[in-house]
């Protein structure tokens, strides 16, 4: 959280900066990047939660079927399973992570009044996607 804080702290200094500067064609082009990056973490996001539905779905369907022919200890190994909880925890982590930087974006358009764009976190969030 505290991270998260700084993020758009940085990114308000910056637009300020630039608009302390004059510089409001690099803020309006900021403000482009930001739309279109806006759509991409919309886009991650439904899919993100798309795919948590339909693998955890499909896996269920398996362990049920699985369990009525082996036995019922498998749907109890798999809900108590680490690895199935980190899985689901990092899926469910990826989409709020995007829910959280699309919330922080905003409506304006106009570089004189715009006061900040998610210029760190977007940086933040390609680290997070290079490393996972």
């Amino acid at each position: 959280m505290v991270g998260a804080v700084v993020v758009l702290v940085v990114d308000e200094l910056y637009v300020g900066m630039l608009q302390e500067d004059g510089d409001y064609d690099t803020v309006a082009s900021l403000i482009k990047i930001a739309n279109d990056a806006r759509t991409i973490v919309s886009t991650v996001g439904s899919a993100m939660l798309t795919f948590i539905g339909v693998v955890f779905s499909i896996s269920l369907v398996a362990l049920q079927m699985a369990s009525g022919q082996f036995s019922p200890r498998v749907v109890r190994l798999y809900v108590r399973s680490r690895i199935t909880k980190c899985t689901f925890a990092v899926f469910l982590a990826t989409f709020l992570f995007a829910l959280l930087v699309q919330a922080s974006y905003e409506g304006e358009t106009d570089p004189r009044k715009y006061s900040h764009t998610p210029f760190a976190a977007r940086s933040q969030r390609a680290c997070l996607l290079d490393t996972g």
